[in-house]
């Protein structure tokens, strides 16, 4: 964050010297993470992404298992429907009625609720047989990159991606459960939130009686040319609380309570003061659930389905099956009757409207509920001593429910991510928010919006995270006018951000924290952000706090032509809705290809039965391959004809017109995010950038964990080779109290950046050095050759 006081690397360089000396200079890494670290050579350590055999098992998903599961689960659809017709509700036979109509749209309802059902069962099951039978147990080791082991790694780690727990994600228990059966050796006790993710279960060892909320938990890390498994053992007692990072290696002692935005290299921070922020529960009864929850989020999905079902029932006028008239009734199997009808281009207009009107009018209706919901049942949210009655319980429940990630269902993205229609839903829900505020990109997670009070022109990076309740009350958070909440921070209830604060990236606000006016935070200490700059409280408190974004985006005094809301909306509408035609397009040309077979052969044997499920599979899988292809050219065009080649450099919202065409680019580029998070750990996704205008070496591994984001200016960043890039942010934009600018990036051969590791604007990695787990590097530093970082911000290690 040293980019916002200094503007060249050796000022930069001089503050944090002075600081590591005043810290008693480098730091040694801690005892039971040491192993996870190997030593350097010369010796090229990984194999060749371009042979034959690893190019073409990274392929499998993108070009079989995800088209493949698709289409199966399409046909088990389309057979469920011929048996809930002809076997179940045989007896509604009068065409065109009104109730005959509305059975119609229950079978179809069933068949895609025991389609689900299936999925759900089918999935667990497909992911635990494919861990035993292609890895078997995990073993700790280091491992080259493209070599057998990393390859069947990659593999199951995909097919864990397509297929999930299933069933066993109903309860904590069944969650537990399903770990255990792939290997963990996890405690019942154990306390986690939903979003904990596990991987390379038989190298996971949890004790009893311990929590751990929103952390990554994996025994992965990458070194050049190497992927490294090493058990993590989390002992009796122990509290990992969000945003914890954990290095492979690592053993956690008994009763460790970490503070937030910490790793397993801070064990020294343990306090048990830090555990009220670990909140898991407790959960509403059954009954209370089952009178009240369930029939509230029950009915928010119903509403969610109406503009669907107008668009149904309108086809559910022209019969989806033969009647006894027809020769269809008596030489076709009720799965060849469908297809032979459904390849009506009426029908396919029809549901493509449907598919539509899910997409773009349900969002709305659903919001309207949530908003309907949050007034007349759930009522204010309010400041002080938590009530554990069963009520307070469950109205937290549904709340957490019905917002979930904070996208609103879509409203988030189709609005536009940082404009006032996101102020408008949060002050409907019962924030307080003032003027010019610009959003994050990705949407902020909490329910709890009464608590929330957020003045003029206020700046949010994206991923943070907002907590307004711990174990012992609620309070408020304010941000007040002109402050910056950069991303991946966390903000602790109670906390207070004076006016024009700046709080830097991936800081910890301490709960009832205050941070003056005009003062400079960065990352975490000892449950706290670190003081970067002091600032002038008086001259904060008068200096003007509108940002280049509100005087374009608000004001319309820019040296350019600024998107009005009501464009940016009919865009991501247009957008939207073509992306859902083209999903829907390797269905529709199953469809047709299969029903026209049928229409031409009018048999019923065996043969003609496989051949029909053949077909419908070959055309779905042949339209969906030139879905991916049109996909992944979207992203490219955008970046030639839209984005253009970048240059480092100024480019506020009021002086440039490049971060709307920006906001315009990111739209375009998400239709293909499946497809990369298919292809991520290959030579694949290194073509894939390097097409965007990355610079790369040779034997690059890019994200084999996934990013969030991934390279979101590719053209303004080097790789040397043999650089291994896990789960880590490489991100060459800064946008500082709304001053957007752009730096080169450069990233030497033979580094790593590992898990939780962050490269900002303008910093720089030589040759041979690493950033390891929760890894902050400042705008403008300069990682010399053979150091090893780890810290928020980086410090060396020894």
């Amino acid at each position: 964050m040293a980019v916002f006081q200094c503007r060249n690397a050796v000022a930069l360089s001089e503050i944090i010297e002075e600081k590591q000396q005043g810290e008693g200079g480098k730091r040694h890494h801690n005892a039971s993470s040491e192993a996870s670290l190997s030593k350097y050579s010369n010796e090229v350590k990984s194999k060749s992404p371009h042979s034959m055999g690893a190019m073409y098992i990274q392929l499998i998903p993108i070009l079989f298992l995800r088209p493949l599961k698709t289409a199966v689960m399409w046909i088990i659809f389309a057979h469920l429907l011929g048996f809930f017709h002809f076997e179940v509700f045989s007896q509604f036979s009068d065409r065109g009625s009104v109730g005959t109509s509305f059975i119609i749209l229950l079978q179809l309802l069933l068949s895609g609720f025991t389609t689900g059902v299936i999925a759900s069962i089918a999935s667990p099951i497909i992911a635990l047989l494919s861990k035993w039978i292609i890895i078997g147990r995990y073993k700790a080791g280091e491992y080259p990159l493209w070599g057998s082991y990393y390859l069947r790694w990659w593999l199951v780690d995909q097919m864990l991606l397509l297929f999930d727990g299933g069933i066993f994600n109903s309860s904590d228990k069944t969650k537990i459960l399903y770990w255990r059966l792939m290997g963990a050796k996890i405690a019942w006790n154990f306390k986690f939130d939903k979003s904990l993710m596990v991987r390379e279960y038989d190298l996971i060892t949890i004790e009893s009686d311990c929590v751990v909320v929103d952390t990554l938990m994996r025994p992965f890390a990458v070194d050049p040319g190497l992927m490294i498994l090493k058990p993590v053992t989390i002992m009796q007692g122990t509290t990992l609380n969000l945003k914890t990072s954990l290095a492979p290696g690592c053993i956690v002692a008994p009763n460790t309570v970490l503070p937030p935005m910490s790793s397993s290299y801070e064990s020294s921070e343990s306090s048990e003061k830090y555990k009220i922020f670990a909140r898991t529960g407790p959960n509403p009864s059954f009954l209370s659930l089952l009178i009240v929850g369930y029939p509230i989020i029950f009915c928010y999905h119903l509403v969610g389905l109406l503009p669907w079902a107008v668009a149904i029932y309108w086809m559910v006028q022209f019969p989806f099956f033969a009647s006894g008239l027809d020769i269809a009734f008596t030489s076709l199997t009720p799965f060849g009757q469908l297809l032979l009808h459904f390849k009506d281009l009426r029908r396919i207009g029809i549901h493509l409207l449907a598919l539509l009107l899910n997409t773009l009018l349900a969002p709305f209706l659903k919001l309207a509920l949530v908003v309907s919901i949050k007034r007349c049942v759930i009522g204010k949210f309010v400041a002080g001593q938590k009530r554990s009655s069963q009520w307070e319980v469950l109205r937290h429940w549904i709340m957490s429910e019905l917002v979930r990630k904070g996208e609103f269902e879509g409203v988030y993205e189709l609005l536009g991510r940082h404009y006032e229609g996101i102020s408008a839903i949060y002050r409907a829900l019962g924030a307080k928010i003032g003027k010019h505020v610009y959003w994050p990109g990705t949407p902020m997670n909490f329910y709890e919006f009464d608590l929330l009070e957020i003045g003029d022109d206020v700046v949010f990076g994206s991923r943070s995270k907002f907590m307004f309740s711990d174990a012992i009350e609620s309070r408020h958070i304010k941000i007040e006018d002109g402050a910056m909440i950069a991303d991946r921070c966390v903000v602790l209830p109670g906390v207070t951000v004076g006016k024009s604060c700046m709080i830097g990236s991936g800081s910890l606000l301490c709960k009832n924290g205050y941070y003056p006016p005009g003062s400079t935070w960065i990352g975490s200490k000892n449950g706290d952000a670190v003081l970067w700059d002091e600032g002038n409280v008086e001259a904060a408190e008068r200096e003007p706090t509108l940002k280049p974004f509100g005087k374009a985006f608000y004001h319309k005094k820019a040296t350019f032509t600024v998107f009005s809301q009501g464009f940016i909306f009919f865009y991501n509408m247009m957008f939207h809705a073509f992306s859902t035609v083209l999903w829907a397009m390797p269905a529709v040309v199953g469809i047709v290809l299969a029903g026209n077979y049928y229409d031409w052969i009018m048999a019923k044997t065996t043969e003609v039965e496989v051949i029909g499920h053949f077909y419908f599979i070959a055309g779905y899988t042949f339209c969906y391959y030139w879905v991916m292809i049109v996909s992944l050219a979207i992203p490219i065009a955008a970046k030639r004809f839209i984005m253009g080649d970048l240059i480092p450099g100024d480019y506020d919202w009021d002086k440039s017109d490049y971060c709307q065409r920006w906001q315009i680019s990111i739209t375009m580029q998400k239709i293909a995010s499946d497809f990369i998070n298919d292809i991520r750990g290959s030579a694949f996704i290194v073509m894939y950038f390097q097409t965007l205008g990355c610079t790369i070496g040779e034997r690059v591994c890019l994200y084999p964990n996934g990013g969030d984001p991934m390279l979101t200016e590719p053209d303004l960043v080097s790789i040397g080779d043999h650089t291994v890039v896990d789960k880590a942010s490489i991100v060459a934009h800064i946008n500082s109290k709304g001053k957007f600018s752009l730096n080169e990036l450069r990233i030497g051969n033979n580094c790593a950046l590992r898990s939780d590791s962050r490269l900002l604007s303008g910093a720089e990695m030589c040759d041979n050095s690493r950033l390891l787990e929760h890894t902050l590097v400042l705008g403008g530093d300069i990682i010399e050759s053979g150091k090893v970082m780890q810290g928020w911000p980086a410090n060396e290690l020894q």
